[in-house]
């Protein structure tokens, strides 16, 4: 025993010889990490457990307080067109065991949805940061999980990406803020002299823009050219088109030509929506701004408005009514419609969350009077049809099955006023496109299921005042009370061989 005990002791001489200190000597100590500061990368995004976003620039700032307790900052949190806000976290938890940094805490954080419960948690390696972020949007049922990976910074860079000035020497530039573009009305320049046109341009402070500034650019036949400015920190980046407005006696759209507008993922599937090419003024937009983030949260399985090989010859565009299952509404936010009617039509749509209508900005600035807007076109009605007894933003889920009944679709031409007398810009949407003081000429066309492609001819009759600005809306609807959350999934409107003709 008293062996066994001798060994003990002079295992624990030998060890303490390794890890002890002499009093002249000072014992090496761990340093705390300093892992305060700005950490720069990517946030992949789920909402109620489909992935939404991936791989969005972001920026997390990390506060220490005393090397044990620190907040946690993502500024201006936002995906797609939801803009969250700020998620702060205050009392993070921080322990650093082996020159690592492991954090967690909760707290309630009011965001644009309401009063959400936060929890997070994460670590820091080497100055690298992975931190999940767990949102919960009290009384809804909305679950947002947020997973960010992102590298310490030297220190902060700036997240301003602006064009704040842009001009042209002898031209008029108007700068669009819903669409960013500047519209550039040249007199007496010819076609050569649009080849080359060199703006002076003004952005954001330690920004870069490309095409850089002092390059020359094309605008000639039409050309858009598109200015792309990106901030110091790499955060932020925004998209910025010019182009020269130009006046068509006639445009012809036999949609051969489309564009792709939209795209949207769900799981392994890709989904595209396509408009026709922009002619002169005539610049197309659809309701599928609005389909991409239904695909995104799973309310909707494809796109409304594409290209068809069915057309009178070769393609037109297919105009669908979808089934987007409806849910009620989450918090401020609106309820998702059962019913969501395909539209194509000239002007902008800029999604607005809180107010669906509003997103549809109808109706591009005319400098002639238009004469006659005529084509061909081809319905067929959903097989059943719901009805919104209710309409409106917190309550188009709310339907009725009206069997029997058969949907139509809608055609529809306007102008109106393009300025109050004030000199501002007047902008008409799904709420007032055929109601307001505004208009001056509006003409409505049902229409209703037919096997063979059928003309239509609208010829426009209204006081024309050369002093003044027009909008010109065209406008196709599969449903014709889609404004109403009303309609049959799966009616669909065939449009083809458009002509739009300015008076002589």
């Amino acid at each position: 025993m008293k062996k066994n005990l001798l060994y003990l002791f002079s295992l624990l001489l030998i060890v303490g010889g390794f890890a002890g200190c002499s009093r002249d000597e000072k014992c090496p100590v761990e340093l705390p990490v300093d892992f305060a500061g700005v950490y720069k990368g990517v946030l992949d995004v789920e909402l109620n457990g489909t992935q939404i976003a991936q791989g969005l620039a972001q920026k997390v700032y990390i506060t220490s307080v005393d090397g044990k307790k620190a907040t946690l900052a993502l500024k201006n949190f936002s995906f797609g067109e939801m803009e969250l806000g700020d998620i702060v976290v205050r009392d993070v938890d921080v322990k650093q065991p082996r020159g690592t940094v492991v954090f967690s805490g909760s707290d309630i954080v009011n965001l644009a949805v309401g009063e959400c419960q936060v929890n997070l948690a994460g670590n820091i390696v080497d100055k690298k940061m992975t931190t999940d972020i767990d949102v919960d949007v009290k009384g809804q049922e909305m679950k947002v999980k947020v997973k960010f990976n992102g590298e310490k910074m030297a220190a902060d860079q700036s997240s301003e990406a602006q064009i704040s000035d842009f001009t042209i020497e002898g031209a008029e530039v108007a700068f669009d803020e819903a669409t960013k573009t500047y519209n550039v009305t040249v007199t007496n320049a010819t076609e050569e002299d649009l080849k080359e046109i060199t703006p002076a341009i003004k952005i954001s402070d330690k920004a870069t823009i490309v095409p850089a500034i002092g390059t020359a650019i094309d605008l000639s036949e039409g050309k858009e050219v598109k200015y792309t400015v990106t901030s110091e920190d790499g955060v932020v980046v925004n998209e910025y088109k010019v182009k020269v407005l130009k006046s068509l006696d006639r445009a012809y759209f036999d949609f051969e030509d489309l564009v792709e507008k939209y795209s949207a993922t769900k799981g392994s599937d890709k989904f595209k929506s396509y408009v026709p090419a922009t002619q002169g003024i005539y610049v197309w937009d659809a309701s599928d701004g609005g389909t991409k983030t239904l695909i995104g949260m799973n309310y909707a399985d494809k796109f409304g408005v594409v290209g068809s090989d069915a057309g009178v010859e070769g393609k037109a565009m297919h105009i669908e009514t979808l089934d987007t299952k409806g849910n009620g509404p989450i918090w401020t936010f609106p309820a998702t419609p059962k019913v969501t009617s395909g539209s194509l039509f000239l002007g902008k749509f800029i999604l607005d969350f809180k107010d669906p209508l509003k997103s549809t900005k109808f109706g591009v600035v005319v400098d002639k009077k238009i004469a006659t807007v005529r084509g061909s076109y081809k319905y067929k009605s959903g097989e059943l049809y719901y009805e919104c007894p209710n309409p409106g933003a917190q309550t188009s889920h709310i339907v009725e099955e009206r069997p029997g009944v058969k949907d139509e679709g809608m055609i529809a031409v306007v102008v109106y006023n393009a300025k109050d007398k004030d000199g501002k810009d007047i902008i008409l949407t799904g709420h007032d496109i055929y109601t307001s003081t505004e208009v001056i000429f509006k003409k409505q066309i049902e229409v209703a299921g037919t096997e063979e492609y059928k003309p239509f001819n609208v010829a426009l009759d209204y006081e024309y005042d050369a002093t003044k600005e027009y909008k010109l809306a065209v406008i196709f609807s599969s449903s014709k009370d889609g404004d109403k959350f009303s309609g049959a999934p799966g009616s669909t409107l065939l449009i083809d061989n458009l002509e739009i003709i300015a008076e002589n």
